[in-house]
């Protein structure tokens, strides 16, 4: 796994710039923009502070990271929905 929960937002965005659409896919779910607010927590507070399915978002994120098929990303952030 490439991405792991104590893992900061900025720091896998900047990494993985695909995992772009997972992290706007979160947006509608806690209803303010994740990567504005949390730019600088990890991935396990950020779950944490929304009851989010940790496990699921790090699959999601993962998936992103690894692939560069621009298909699978859009999927990504479908899926958060």
């Amino acid at each position: 796994m490439l991405i792991q929960p104590d893992m900061i937002v900025l720091d896998i965005y900047e990494k993985y710039p695909q995992t772009d659409p997972v992290f706007r896919g979160y947006d509608e779910v806690i209803g303010k923009c994740l990567l504005c607010q949390h730019l600088f927590d990890s991935i396990e507070a950020v779950s944490e502070k929304y009851q989010l399915d940790q496990e699921d978002m790090l699959r999601k994120l993962n998936k992103a990271a690894e692939s560069p098929n621009p298909d699978i990303q859009e999927e990504s952030a479908e899926e958060a929905k």
